[in-house]
């Protein structure tokens, strides 16, 4: 990854660490809420696909198998939210679909694996206005499917996976692209400045944040992403 890149992403994560750190300050705006998360979820993705652009066939696989506990993490959020709400509902078709352990999921093959992940996945999305209330949410969809397609590809040999590198390098531009501009600059950063009269504090601490900082071999230097 180059100096560039490599420092807007130190920008992204001190700005998604600020806000987490500072909800009480955003609280009265809901929807900064649905936005900062939404750029956590693409940011814990580039994390993902960063863990694919390695070189070396032990690099791939060591890094593919965490990529598979990252997903089985994510999908148990689901399945067991969805097991609490099939069982007060007695929907034993539902139970029987999304009733997983890690250690089921752990002995399953790469392919039915994936099929599983995929299934929680259907039932997750037609069950979420209903199971939500039991654990789970739209931005925990978004995750789980965002983890599901860099795991896909990174689940072949090795050889493919190091030809699939360029995809993922890809993905992470876009991924980038996509949180400076539509989640910072378009959304978040205008509900902040409703607060630049009523929370100075924050408005200038968050703005500070946003600030990208060269990693040139001479002294860095600040600019603005506005």
């Amino acid at each position: 990854m180059n100096k560039r890149k490599t420092a807007q992403l130190n920008m992204i994560s001190t700005t998604i660490s600020f806000c987490e750190k500072n909800t009480i300050a955003t609280a009265g705006i809901p929807a900064f809420a649905s936005a900062l998360s939404l750029a956590r979820s693409k940011y814990n993705t580039i994390n993902q696909l960063n863990q694919r652009v390695i070189p070396g066939t032990t690099g791939v696989t060591t890094n593919t198998a965490n990529m598979r506990l990252s997903v089985a993490d994510l999908a148990l959020v689901i399945a067991n939210a969805l097991v609490a709400y099939a069982a007060s509902i007695s929907n034993h078709d539902l139970l029987q679909k999304v009733n997983y352990t890690h250690n089921k999921l752990r002995k399953l093959t790469k392919t039915d694996f994936e099929d599983t992940i995929k299934n929680i996945l259907a039932e997750a999305i037609s069950n979420v206005v209903a199971a939500s209330p039991f654990g789970y949410n739209n931005t925990d969809i978004t995750a789980l499917q965002a983890a599901l397609n860099v795991y896909a590809p990174a689940k072949q040999n090795p050889r493919q996976a190091r030809i699939s590198i360029k995809s993922a390098n890809q993905q992470i531009a876009q991924l980038i692209k996509d949180i400076i501009q539509n989640i910072f600059k378009h959304q978040m950063d205008h509900m902040v400045a409703t607060l630049a009269t009523t929370n100075q504090t924050f408005y200038s601490s968050y703005n500070h944040a946003r600030m990208i900082v060269d990693l040139p071999s001479i002294p860095k230097q600040e600019q603005s992403t506005h």
